[in-house]
């Protein structure tokens, strides 16, 4: 089951700026958006080899941190 957080609420009493919000057809990342973008991005001059690329982990993996477990309670 997908659970869908919505903050819509906070947003609207919370925010002392001028916003607004995407219609809903147009509030979720698209590939084709993703390439268009990147597609300016390269006219421009700003694109860089697939190799410099570097992944940005949020966390650890499972096995990661399975394994720590595993290592805290053998000590």
């Amino acid at each position: 089951m997908l659970l869908k957080i919505s903050y819509r609420g906070v947003i609207e009493s919370e925010c002392q700026v001028p916003f607004s919000f995407a219609p809903a057809h147009l509030n979720a990342q698209r590939a084709g958006s993703v390439a268009a973008l990147g597609a300016l991005y390269f006219a421009k001059g700003k694109a860089i080899p697939a190799e410099a690329h570097q992944p940005e982990y949020l966390r650890k993996s499972q096995a990661e941190r399975e394994k720590e477990e595993k290592a805290q309670q053998g000590t």
